[in-house]
Formats: structure tokens, C-alpha cells, sequence
């Protein structure tokens, strides 16, 4: 089945409304909410230690620090479409 120009994400991953619900624990998005994916390993490779924060909200949180002080050009290098 075709799908007509709408996105359609990966397996397992959430759109941003999708994203915004879950965490926010609204019943619809406000079309101001988004997501972006990344892995553990590019963060960790760009000076980044990630560590699993799992909370009522988002059992599958993490949050990400620097050691150094914060590069916002090399977090966002992070997240991109190329695959890891």
C-alpha cells in the first residue's frame, strides 16, 4: 500500500505529536511537538556520557551531559537520517 505522501516513521519510532502525548500525557498533540532520534553511541563518540533516566512519564528516558562544557554544534550533529 502506497503511502500518499504522508511519513510514515520507522519501526518503533514515534512521530513528534505521538512523542508529545506520551510524554506529556495529553490526548492529542498541539502540533508543536517533535522528536528526533540519535543512538548512545554517536553521543558518547561526540564527548557525551549518556545515561538511562527512566521515569513514570518515559520509562525509556536518558539524559545526556558533557563532562567538558556543552557544544550545542556537536549535539546536534548527533541527530541526522544517516544510518549508525
Amino acid at each position: 500500500m502506497a503511502n500518499r505522501g504522508l511519513h510514515v516513521p520507522d519501526p518503533g519510532r514515534l512521530t513528534g505529536e505521538e512523542a508529545g502525548t506520551r510524554v506529556l500525557k495529553r490526548a492529542i498533540g498541539d502540533g508543536h511537538d517533535s522528536a528526533r532520534y540519535t543512538t548512545a553511541g554517536k553521543l558518547r563518540r561526540a564527548g557525551f556520557v549518556v545515561e538511562h533516566t527512566p521515569h513514570v512519564k518515559n520509562p525509556d528516558h536518558v539524559s545526556v551531559r558533557r563532562e567538558s562544557s556543552w557544544d550545542d554544534e556537536a549535539f546536534d550533529g548527533c541527530f541526522n537520517d544517516a544510518a549508525d
